[in-house]
């Protein structure tokens, strides 16, 4: 599960994923880092981005820590050491929630998955070197 940081007027969410691995289901499986609705609607997505944001809508991660985790850092206009710890739950459940169902689907399902798929396309290549090329000229 991500985790939030609070001090002072600064938010640090910290993803349960690398920023690697967000990056490569970016490139790979870009559709497993959004939540729909019933209607077909993107209610919220997970990005990789140059300008980290937080918002009940997504969350973009622009860094990562020292082990590798995706991270973002908001400042709010609001000074977080004045709020229980319930209010501040209430306030970022509307990202945690939905950022934690798309980290454990991706963590369970989609990477295992990608990995399976990338295997058998790797199966399926052959690198012809160079001996090998002089000798079906031959």
């Amino acid at each position: 599960m991500a985790t939030l940081t609070l001090n002072g007027s600064a938010a640090t969410l910290t993803s349960a994923l690398k920023l690697a691995t967000l990056k490569r289901v970016a490139k790979l499986r870009p559709e497993a880092l959004v939540v729909r609705n019933d209607k077909d609607q993107e209610i919220f997505k997970i990005e990789v981005a140059k300008n980290g944001s937080q918002s009940k809508y997504g969350v973009s991660f622009d860094k990562k820590d020292r082990n590798g985790y995706a991270i973002v850092t908001t400042m709010s206009d609001k000074n977080f050491e004045e709020m229980s710890p319930e209010e501040a739950a209430e306030m970022f459940m509307e990202i945690l929630i939905p950022l934690t169902k798309l980290e454990t689907e991706i963590a369970t399902v989609v990477i295992p998955g990608l990995s399976a798929d990338v295997a058998a396309v790797a199966d399926a290549i052959h690198f012809v070197t160079e001996v090998e090329a002089e000798t079906e000229a031959e």
